[in-house]
């Protein structure tokens, strides 16, 4: 391509005349007396400097023997998109072309790309030259959260209209914005990208509802989110999240929800699993996520007995029998000792080996003593173990008893030890203060994730 060099140039491009009417190229007909066109200088001018400035614009130079710089520049310049700067605010983002759009060419598949001024706190609109302003969604489709369109990057913008989506008027589709994070669908198949809701609800939430100095704090644990299905992502801070006891009712059960202001509340209402996620929730209300449960054991104080929805510990107690305990005879399934109680809280159908060993002693000879053990009361649990029959009165007998309880209610229960005196005779259950000599109860419930 190259600008016409021969003698007879202009020096300086001739001034257009004044715009007539728009016609085409025609050879002309003299049986008609129709002229053939007059090609004049300034439509070959404007023809050339079309052609040379399209050249020259993609950073190429005018080259005499060269005949495919035009194909050269257009692909050059279809790899320079126009960068408009961005004139609005946080949230509210303008910008002008240099050709203005209006109403009749912003229309979908239009796109604009345009350097961020200033960070998005949350949802977010574009308005170009001027125009009415339509929000910004995402790749998932939603609107902006905060952070998807950082300062000082380029976000690529293109205008969609989806019936689906915003109630079927108009949106811009954030595709990418460098620095700025990515929303995405959530992912159906092996080799999509997931969604951060995705991630944490298949892992867990990222936290551990522990009962300490006399409180319940919601820690962080192996991350720092937790999601909550009707409202969103919560980061759990560095310090977790303190609930005091307040108000309650003494020998209540409490349930524990994380809300999405990133507070905890205590509440009587249960739990149920949200239909869309599969997320333990409060019923009636997925804004709030379940995290755990404890007791009260009075209006300002819990129990300790914290339980937490998410990588819960377990746990494992032991009570001892201090001091030693006479049950007198033709008794079964008489408790041995309230002290002997150990209360813990259960999730529905969860789990719980309880286990009692020590020393018994009858005060007859060929009598069979035995242990058991109840729950929530003094009806025998189909045990392991039991008791020994004695040859001679007062022997020293050990016991260990055990038994695996399923079908739990959720909630506060106790395990104690029960002693049968089957006969017209008295037993002894052992009880010290020296830890190896003395009956105890103990309760094991396995951790969870």
């Amino acid at each position: 391509m190259y600008q016409i060099d021969n003698s007879t140039v202009a020096a300086t491009q001739p001034a257009p005349t004044g715009a007539g009417t728009s016609g085409f190229f025609t050879d002309g007909n003299p049986a008609t007396g129709t002229p053939a066109t007059v090609v004049p200088a300034e439509w070959l001018n404007a023809v050339m400097m079309e052609l040379a400035n399209a050249v020259t614009a993609a950073g190429l130079t005018l080259n005499k023997a060269s005949f495919n710089q035009l194909t050269t520049a257009i692909k050059l310049l279809a790899k320079q998109p126009t960068i408009l700067a961005d004139s609005g605010a946080a949230n509210a983002y303008t910008a002008v072309n240099s050709t203005p759009l209006v109403s009749g060419t912003w229309v979908d598949g239009v796109s604009q790309r345009v350097k961020i001024a200033n960070t998005n706190t949350g949802a977010s609109t574009y308005s170009p030259d001027g125009l009415a302003a339509i929000p910004i969604y995402g790749l998932g489709l939603q609107p902006l959260q905060g952070g998807e369109l950082l300062a000082g990057g380029t976000a690529a913008l293109v205008r969609a209209t989806i019936a689906s989506v915003n109630s079927g008027n108009p949106i811009c589709v954030l595709v990418d914005c460098q620095g700025g994070a990515q929303q995405v669908p959530n992912g159906t198949q092996s080799q999509h990208a997931g969604t951060l809701a995705q991630t944490i609800s298949a892992a867990g939430a990222a936290c551990r509802l522990v009962y300490s100095g006399g409180n319940l704090v919601l820690n962080r644990y192996r991350g720092l989110y937790a999601y909550i299905p009707g409202s969103g992502i919560v980061a759990i801070p560095s310090g977790g999240i303190t609930l005091a006891p307040s108000g309650l009712t003494a020998s209540t059960l409490y349930y524990i929800y994380l809300t999405a202001a990133g507070a905890l509340m205590a509440s009587t209402t249960g739990h149920t699993t949200d239909s869309n996620t599969g997320i333990e929730v409060m019923s009636g209300d997925n804004t709030k996520l379940f995290v755990g449960m404890e007791y009260a054991s009075g209006t300002t104080t819990w129990a300790g007995l914290c339980r937490s929805w998410f990588n819960d510990p377990g746990m494992f107690l032991v009570t001892p029998l201090t001091s030693s305990t006479v049950v007198n005879g033709n008794v079964i399934g008489v408790e041995v000792s309230s002290a002997l109680r150990i209360a813990f809280l259960a999730f529905q159908n969860e789990p719980v080996f309880a286990y009692a060993d020590g020393t018994l002693v009858p005060n007859v000879a060929n009598q069979t003593p035995s242990s058991g053990i109840g729950f929530d009361g003094t009806t025998p649990e189909e045990t392991i173990g039991g008791g020994t029959q004695p040859y001679q009165a007062n022997p020293n007998l050990s016991f260990n008893v055990s038994v695996h309880k399923t079908g739990l209610s959720e909630g506060y229960h106790y395990a104690t030890l029960l002693g049968n005196v089957p006969g017209s005779f008295s037993c002894t259950w052992v009880g010290n203060g020296t830890k190896g000599n003395r009956s105890s109860m103990k309760v094991f419930i396995g951790s969870r994730k």
